[in-house]
Formats: C-alpha cells, structure tokens, sequence
C-alpha cells in the first residue's frame, strides 16, 4: 500500500492534472496526514489483494477442519484472533479506538432492525416449509437431520464462548479488520462491497448468505464511519448470542409458524411479513444516514483486465463460486419443495 499512500513531504510540488489527488477512502489515512498520488492502485496493491485470497483460502481450511470440534474450534479461532490482529495493526493503527456512546446505540439498533427483518422472513420460508413438509413424515424426518446436521453447536459454556465471543471477534478482525484494508486501495465501496461477498460466500446457505452480506456491508460502512472495529464487533456478538438464546431455549420459529398457520390457514404468515417490512424500512433510513456520514471519495479508476485477474484469483474464484452453488441450491431446494413433496405424496399413495 506504500506506493499508493504517500505522506507529502514539506516544500513537495503538488500532484500534477494528470494525477489528481485523491481523498483517502479510509478516515484513519487523512488523520495520519497521507494523500494519495494517483486514482489508480499501483502493482504493490494488486499484491496485497491476491495475498488476501490466499489468506482466506487458509482461512476457510483452517476454520472448517476445527468446526466440529468445539475444543478444536476454540483453539483455531484463537489462533486466528492472534493473526488477524497480528496483520491488522500491522496495515491500521488503532482497530480498536474508542467511539462515541451514540455511534454504539446506533450500531446496536440497527443490527436489531436487521436481524429482525431476517429472522421474520426466513420464519416465513421455513414456516411454509415446515408446513408441507408435516404432510410427509418421512419427508419431516429428513428435514429435521439435515437441520441438526447444520447446527454444530451445543449448549454449553465453550460453545457459547465459540459462537459468541471467539467467532465475532476472529471474524470482524479477519474480514473488517485485514481484508478491508487490503481491498481499500480500490475504494472503500469496492472494498464493503468484496468483502462482504466473500463472508457471505462462506455461509454457503441462501438465507444466511442473504444475512452474511447485509451484515457484512453494514459491519464494514460502520467500521470506516467510526475508524474502529468496536461497532462492527458489538453487532456481531449481539447477532451470535441471540442465535445462541434461540438454540438454548429450543425455540423453533419455522415450526411455530407453520402449526399457527395451520391452525388459523396460513394467515399468520402476515404478522411476520408486516414485521419484517417495517424493519427493513427503519434499517434502511438509519443505515442511510449511517453512509451519509461516511467521507465522500474520488472514483478510483480500475484496469479492467488486472482488476479481473485480482477478483478472479483462484481462492477468490474458487470461494465465491463455491458460495454462489450453495445459495443456487438452498433457493432450488425451498422453490422446487412443493413439486416434490406432491410426488412422494403420490408415490406413498400407490
């Protein structure tokens, strides 16, 4: 990042017309008194992005061949807190500087509306999965493997210290803390917006990929707006407990829909709808003035051919293709659940 971020040094000549200064997309940079030289990310940056894709590709390896071990995961996202820190401060003074008590709420508040509407939405889709799907046992059944399958967790002290603490934390330093900074050379909007690809592309599910990116995009705008990781990663632990709470208190919210559907004929689908537009709504007017106050940058002219090589490096490649098939599937899977629901009911007929 060095040949892209220079500190100007007194009695220098100004940059020429043709290497107009550009406002730094991160407010740390402009604190430490650098201005870029030119709008375009020199070699050194192209680097620094492809050394991103490996680091994640270790990343993923490292985090999923401990993920059904609790022990195991402990010690790996411990180990994963310590890199991430390691490199983080390394490319960003200061992660973890204080931030005002009305930026905290603020970034509570919205999470809450955020995930409100997430969670209301997929009690929804589920909720009519559950539905047909209590017409099949069998089918039923199945389901309720490939659920418990997908829940690792347990309910004890270290799975909630996993889920709620270590996975915040590992992952906020991760991909807000190093791999934001390492695609901010092309602007802090290309940098949100991979990244946040790239952390919704490891849930591998429609809709906690769906999740994964708002939060991602929110967790990054707030982690610029502030200059500090602190907001992103009290959203984040505020996300994993409440998902913790609801596997503590074996509280089943698609099969709670589904039997009040059934009993009141699907009207009870509405509540969760309305709920959920009202605070996608409210997210959307407070996230807003949450970007408003973001510092304005000059669009940074990418070369197309070079920018493909970065996005289309193969871990960056590989992942998001890997995320991209997953959310193709758990779509397929919820669209195409009544056809064949009805020709297992046929066939368990004849």
């Amino acid at each position: 990042m060095t040949d892209f971020i220079q500190p100007v040094q007194e009695g220098e000549a100004e940059p020429d017309a043709g290497r107009a200064a550009l406002p730094p997309p991160l407010p740390e940079w402009a604190a430490a008194g650098h201005v870029p030289l030119t709008a375009t990310p020199a070699e050194s940056d192209f680097r620094s992005m492809r050394l991103a894709g490996y680091a994640l590709f270790a990343y993923l390896v490292f985090f999923s061949a401990s993920m059904f071990n609790k022990w195991a995961l402990s010690i790996c996202l411990a180990v994963i807190i310590a890199l991430s820190y390691r490199a983080t401060t390394a490319r960003w003074s200061g992660p973890f500087r204080g931030i005002p008590l009305l930026g905290a709420l603020r970034a509570i508040g919205v999470q809450v509306l955020l995930t409100v509407f997430i969670y209301c939405l997929v009690a929804v889709v589920m909720g009519y999965v559950s539905y047909i799907a209590a017409l099949v046992p069998s089918l039923k059944q199945h389901l309720d493997n490939l659920n418990r399958a997908f829940m690792p967790f347990d309910t004890s002290a270290l799975s909630f210290l996993n889920l709620a603490v270590l996975i915040p934390f590992a992952e906020e330093l991760f991909f807000r803390g190093y791999l934001l900074r390492r695609f901010s050379a092309m602007g802090s909007k290309f940098a949100v917006g991979f990244s946040s690809a790239l952390f919704a592309s490891l849930h591998m599910m429609g809709a906690n990929q769906i999740f994964a990116l708002l939060c991602g995009i929110l967790w990054g705008r707030l982690s610029i707006r502030y200059g500090s990781l602190w907001p992103s990663i009290a959203a984040h632990v505020l996300t994993n407990t409440l998902a913790f709470l609801m596997l503590l208190s074996h509280l089943d919210i698609p099969s709670e829909t589904a039997n009040a559907a059934a009993r009141y004929g699907g009207a009870e689908f509405m509540a969760p709808l309305i709920a959920a537009g009202c605070s996608l709504w409210l997210f959307l007017r407070i996230s807003k003035r949450i970007g408003g106050e973001i510092p304005q940058e000059t669009r940074v002219v990418l070369e197309p051919g070079r920018t493909v090589k970065v996005i289309f490096h193969w871990p960056l490649s590989l992942i998001l293709a890997a995320g991209v098939l997953g959310f193709l599937l758990s779509v397929l899977f919820v669209l195409s659940f009544p056809l064949w629901t009805m020709f297992l009911m046929r066939g368990a007929v004849d």
